[in-house]
């Protein structure tokens, strides 16, 4: 007897804004992960962040994120830190490392 597993592997999606400023204050960017489906189980997900900008420097956000059971997505906010330097637009490539 074979038992077949009927559960999906949960396939998440990035999207949202593509900038942030830099200002005195607080500017946001919201982004938003979505499964596109709810699945009984929360969805466990980490981000990674690379590109020219510094996390802590010149930007906050988290890397570890919930779906929670019954749920289809969250928001994800980047905060952007105004350094007090003078310097060009850097970049922040925002990916998915791991789907559980």
């Amino acid at each position: 007897m074979i038992i077949i597993d009927n559960e999906t592997t949960p396939v998440v999606f990035l999207t949202g804004g593509t900038q942030i400023g830099e200002f005195t204050g607080v500017d946001t960017l919201r982004l938003y992960v979505t499964s596109g489906i709810s699945f009984l189980d929360p969805i466990l997900i980490e981000l990674g962040y690379v590109g020219t900008a510094l996390s802590g420097t010149d930007y906050t956000g988290s890397v570890f994120f919930t779906i929670l059971a019954g749920e289809t997505g969250i928001n994800i906010v980047l905060t952007g830190i105004d350094d007090l330097l003078a310097e060009g637009d850097e970049t922040i490539i925002v990916g998915i490392v791991s789907v559980t």
